[in-house]
């Protein structure tokens, strides 16, 4: 007998799709008030504290990451090549010239923008569903996180090629939620420092996003110098969901190698609802298309 409107219908139906991407027996997103979901929460907050990250191996089943997988190699990527500082804004211009915040470093990266991905597919139904949405905000301690609004940033996906790097960098939110989708034949690992940027000062504003941070330039000096301990090293597999302190935890992807790529998906989401970017951001990020 089919439920009667009204008697959780729809709640068993958003379930039996959860069901399909998720590992639900090993993560349950959707029993959050259980031991095993409150083992879960803890699990997550205790690694984000003490590390800045959380790996989560299998979340994404395997028929979901296969799915994701053919979408992705079904549209064309926009292909960002650059010499690039870690930091992404011009250093301080007192800074010397063999400064650390001068260091340029070489990136090619290959991108899917949000727009490019059907909006019942596997990731975005994800992103959006509100068990994940509950389970993030009770992970990362917040009171609530809600998708990201832009059409083009809200979901994307990092193809690196065989040979290719996403080199050191920070990003621009505190949390970052990624999926697996594809590892290499080699050169899969995820490296990052954990905290090694100090807080943010308070009062300060400047930077590419208004904020200021303790930099701890001596630290980074030395985990450019490859003498900076510990450093944290993950080779993910696919399927594998990771949670992140991007904004404090200087991190990189390593050259790929092999034949196959790195194919990985990056899931936005923000404090606020509604959020959105700049159709000049977006222009960098995915190229003049975006543009209306």
């Amino acid at each position: 007998t089919a439920p009667c409107p009204g008697r959780g219908g729809r709640r068993v139906g958003m379930t039996t799709e959860l069901a399909r991407l998720v590992d639900l027996d090993r993560y349950p997103i959707h029993r959050l008030d259980t031991p095993a979901g409150d083992a879960l929460i803890s699990d997550c907050r205790r690694e984000m504290r003490e590390v800045g990250a959380c790996v989560l191996p299998g979340f994404l089943r395997g028929d979901a990451v296969d799915a994701a997988v053919v979408e992705i190699e079904g549209v064309d990527t926009y292909r960002r090549t650059a010499r690039q500082s870690a930091y992404g804004d011009p250093p301080p211009d007192h800074l010397p010239a063999d400064h650390v915040h001068r260091r340029l470093w070489d990136q090619t990266i290959d991108v899917v923008a949000g727009d490019q991905f059907d909006e019942d597919g596997p990731l975005p139904v994800l992103r959006s569903h509100p068990a994940m949405t509950s389970f993030l905000a009770s992970a990362l301690e917040r009171p609530a996180v809600h998708p990201f609004a832009d059409p083009f940033q809200g979901i994307n996906a990092v193809v690196l090629e065989p040979g290719h790097e996403h080199a050191w960098h920070y990003d621009l939110s505190d949390y970052v939620v990624t999926i697996l989708l594809r590892p290499p034949e080699c050169g899969r690992e995820f490296e990052f420092a954990p905290f090694i940027r100090g807080p943010q000062i308070p009062g300060v504003v400047g930077g590419r996003d208004g904020r200021v941070w303790d930099e701890r330039y001596d630290d980074i000096a030395r985990l450019f110098a490859g003498d900076w301990e510990p450093t944290h090293v993950t080779a993910l597999d696919a399927g594998d969901l990771k949670l992140f302190n991007g904004e404090r935890s200087m991190h990189r992807v390593r050259r790929a190698e092999g034949a196959t790529t790195r194919d990985v998906a990056v899931l936005s989401y923000d404090d606020e609802p509604g959020s959105t970017s700049t159709e000049d951001i977006n222009a960098v990020l995915y190229g003049e298309r975006v543009r209306a």
